[in-house]
């Protein structure tokens, strides 16, 4: 069978939430040899974390995208994929189930049976970054960072959060002589200079799955509501989701996870962010 892994604005988050679904789908119907159709390399790379899944196993889609309105953009692609032999039994993601077959990729489909755990693919995977085990990893979003198709770099305000609080985490850490790393987008603000502080996020010749290496061997990861995370979850590595807006009003986006690994805090009112004590307590308690 073929399936896709795809968003219509290139979201690492919502891309690692249809990566987990189609993990679970793969669990429920055995597949001896899926073809996994995606359009960007971070997608291959989350797309190697689903067990058993190779390189042989993943293709790109055409290169038919651009950077159109949410509508267009979602029926340019179906009636790209649709029109096409090869792609007319194509299952893509239940967000997208107006438009064909699909399997359960939204968030409510991941608290569902069977359990599943995303695992890094180590094979052929040279560490030439040195990257170590057990760093503590952060993730935090600024605007004008982590630019998407159609909502650009500054959209959703409230998932913004104080920086300074959390490059006073590092620092917090990083005295204390673990190895903190921070992972994101290249253009976003450096961290403080320290001896155990690795901005990873700027560091050249790297790819994606180098940060997925570094989660999969991190001691405990501290993220606000975006980016990489949902990998982070489906790995079921220690984590501390902090900030959170987005699942206010949607449980569903962190019900799925965890309890026995995860830890949450929703940003007070959508503008008040937690606190450095706040922060450090809940990951005191993986360490």
């Amino acid at each position: 069978m073929k399936y896709g892994i795809w968003r219509h604005d290139d979201a690492l988050g919502n891309s690692a939430e249809h990566v987990y679904g189609l993990s679970q789908y793969l669990n429920l119907n055995p597949d001896e040899n899926p073809e996994i159709y995606v359009e960007h390399e971070f997608q291959k790379y989350f797309a190697l974390c689903i067990p058993g899944i190779t390189e042989n196993n993943i293709k790109f889609f055409p290169k038919v995208f651009d950077d159109l309105t949410i509508s267009l953009v979602v029926d340019r692609l179906m009636n790209e994929l649709y029109s096409k032999d090869e792609f007319k039994d194509i299952l893509m993601p239940s967000a997208y189930a107006h438009h064909g077959k699909t399997y359960g990729g939204m968030w409510e489909d991941l608290r569902l049976s069977p359990d599943t755990k995303l695992m890094f693919n180590e094979y052929n995977y040279i560490n030439t970054h040195n990257i170590p085990n057990n760093a503590i990893v952060l993730q935090f979003r600024e605007s004008r960072t982590f630019w998407k198709r159609i909502d650009g770099d500054s959209s959703e305000p409230s998932r913004f959060v104080n920086i300074d609080t959390f490059f006073k985490i590092a620092l917090h850490y990083a005295n204390l002589g673990y190895k903190v790393y921070r992972i994101g987008d290249e253009n976003q603000t450096p961290m403080p200079a320290h001896e155990n502080i690795v901005d990873f996020a700027k560091v050249k010749n790297k790819t994606i799955n180098d940060d997925l290496y570094l989660l999969s061997k991190c001691k405990v990861f501290i993220s606000t509501d975006s980016g990489i995370w949902p990998m982070v979850g489906g790995m079921k590595k220690n984590m501390v989701l902090t900030n959170m807006t987005s699942c206010q009003n949607k449980m569903a986006i962190v019900d799925w996870l965890p309890k026995e690994t995860t830890i949450y805090h929703f940003k007070k009112d959508f503008i008040y962010d937690n606190t450095f004590e706040e922060i450090i307590n809940s990951a005191n308690s993986f360490l």
